[in-house]
């Protein structure tokens, strides 16, 4: 009986001439997804390998099921076509064999271009792009298989784009979630990804852009102990960008022969930091908070550790400031008089403001004190009000106080001034 329903619900979704675009019937197939999943998922398979119209979500019905290899599906997968909607669904479905055949096309497209000394043809790399993005929706666990797979073939000039294929990998616009392979195969990736590190570190002439973005593919496969090669590679970052931007100054701001003077990868190790969620993490930080090109963003990534992990829904929504329900939360809390547990990372960036503020420094320390107080006010923290009177009434642009002005109102504090 269950067998002879399944089979009725494959066939009357399977059908061109379902209205799968008609609300009613849209809401039928969601129904009949919850009770069926495997004869939904089919139907919709078929439809989509004939190019029949899919049903609004359609695209997240037809996943989960087994790894496709075989058919028209592998070859939608490789289209040269960019923005290609139907090639992202397909990528989405793919099993190792597929998955090694677009990382292979990859690695030909890439080193086609780099062997002639020129740019790449505007078809080739219009395809190379096409296929690269498409890799961020290929199922995980095809996607390790490949990688590991290639990435003993992975010269240095490879590094950047391999390491971006994690460091990107996911659907979510802004933040990624956490990968979900299983922890072996982590392992594996993080060696290899550890590996590059080391060998990009030593060489002097490594990009910074690639350096940061092996640390961010590394802190994704969201091992702690893989913490110290990510402060490595900052502190390395660091005193290279330090050493371009003085010697780019020296010439008069004329020229830049590495490219990236004026570059700034800090929201990148941000995000590698947040990927590695601890106490550890948040500690190592502390030490960034007095530095001037990493301050802020020290602060905010030790506020995104101090934050609970947010709903995949609203990952994308998520900015630095409190949001509407943080807001009404803080203000309901102040009218019950409830009392409020301090952060631990709110504590340590308060600390660092009061050094940057005591007596004998600097205006620069002072802009710096303003940026990073933001990310306290922001977290569970007991008032100062003393010390909020004393930062308003340092002698800095009005303009630097702005937004620890805009954090004090959204957190529901006065703003006095002395």
């Amino acid at each position: 009986m269950q067998a002879d329903v399944e089979r009725a619900v494959y066939d009357l979704i399977a059908d061109p001439a379902f209205p799968v675009d008609d609300g009613h019937a849209m809401y039928s197939v969601e129904q009949a997804f919850e009770q069926y999943p495997a004869a939904v998922r089919g139907a919709l398979l078929e439809r989509f390998k004939t190019g029949a119209s899919l049903p609004f979500r359609g695209d997240d019905m037809l996943r989960g099921g087994e790894p496709i290899d075989a058919g028209p599906i592998p070859e939608m997968a490789l289209s040269k076509v960019t923005h290609d909607r139907q090639a992202a669904t397909a990528a989405s479905l793919i099993g190792e064999v597929t998955a090694l055949r677009m990382l292979d096309r990859l690695f030909a497209l890439f080193d086609a271009a780099h062997r002639t000394g020129l740019e790449a043809k505007p078809e080739e790399q219009n395809e190379y792009w096409a296929i690269e993005r498409r890799m961020d929706v290929v199922p995980e666990a095809p996607l390790a298989y490949a990688w590991l797979v290639r990435s003993g073939n992975a010269e240095p000039k490879h590094y950047a784009f391999m390491a971006d294929l994690w460091a990107t990998h996911g659907s979510d616009i802004g933040q990624k979630g956490p990968l979900g392979l299983d922890e072996c195969t982590r392992r594996d990736i993080s060696s290899v990804l550890r590996n590059w590190a080391e060998v990009l570190i030593a060489d002097t002439s490594a990009k910074r852009n690639t350096m940061a973005t092996v640390a961010k593919a590394i802190a994704r496969m969201g091992l702690h102990e893989d913490l110290d090669i990510v402060e490595w590679m900052l502190d390395e970052d660091l005193k290279r960008k330090e050493k371009q931007l003085a010697e780019f100054i020296a010439g008069g701001g004329r020229s830049d022969p590495t490219n990236e003077a004026r570059m700034s990868y800090a929201n990148v190790y941000r995000g590698a930091f947040s990927h590695l969620k601890s106490e550890a993490s948040s500690k190592v930080l502390e030490k960034y908070l007095t530095v001037p090109l990493m301050a802020k963003e020290a602060a905010f990534a030790m506020k995104d550790i101090q934050d609970k992990p947010a709903p995949s829904e609203e990952r994308r929504w998520r900015t630095d400031e409190l949001d509407a329900a943080e807001i009404s939360d803080r203000r309901r809390a102040t009218a019950e008089g409830r009392p409020v547990e301090e952060s631990r990372e709110a504590a340590a960036i308060f600390a660092a403001v009061d050094r940057l503020t005591a007596e004998c420094t600097t205006e620069d320390q002072h802009n710096i004190a303003l940026q990073i107080v933001c990310a306290s006010t922001y977290m569970p923290h007991n008032r100062r009000p003393k010390l909020a009177a004393r930062l308003l009434a340092l002698p800095v642009a009005w303009a630097a106080k702005y937004g620890y002005m805009r954090a004090l109102s959204l957190a529901n504090q006065s703003v006095r001034f002395m």
